[in-house]
């Protein structure tokens, strides 16, 4: 039996390491690659990427790739924007299965967990855009332009 030191990630430097990242999500044919890929596709272990610099999203942003996992501390006024911006985009409320990359930001897990259920973020979703909308009505009335309102090119504009 012959014996042998197994490869390491250890000794190498950072752009190394970032190399690393990126060779193994280029076989994967992706432009991320998350921490259980890394695994079964690295000579190392993903712990050593994290602990050189810092989490797992960090080394991906400097390596350049996209993240692999949705953000951390999504707000709700991030959620609803989106939610929102989905809406206008399809003309019409969205359905469970449309909620996911390109049309929306988030996936509709990240509703799921946050809010309970699907239809729950829905219902909440319509209290916060109907209260924006009367919030933006009310500052329009006292002369405050929304320019924010009017997100599509084919909504006409009413300035002086």
């Amino acid at each position: 039996m012959k014996f042998e030191l197994e490869p390491s990630l250890r000794g190498l430097t950072d752009a190394e390491l970032l190399e690393e990242l990126k060779r193994c999500a280029c076989q994967l044919g992706q432009d991320t690659i998350t921490m259980d890929q890394f695994a079964k596709k690295s000579k190392g272990h993903p712990t050593t990427i994290t602990r050189r610099f810092g989490s797992w999203p960090k080394a991906l942003e400097l390596a350049p790739l996209q993240p692999s996992r949705s953000k951390i501390g999504i707000s709700e006024e991030e959620l609803f924007a989106n939610l929102r911006n989905v809406w206008i985009t399809l003309n019409r409320q969205p359905r469970y299965n449309e909620i996911k990359k390109p049309l929306s930001q988030f996936s509709a897990g990240v509703y799921e967990k946050r809010f309970g259920s699907w239809n729950k973020a829905l219902q909440e979703f319509i209290g916060w855009v109907n209260g924006e909308s009367e919030k933006h009505e009310k500052d329009y009335d006292k002369g405050y332009h929304c320019n924010s309102i009017r997100q599509r090119q084919d909504m006409p504009s009413y300035e002086t």
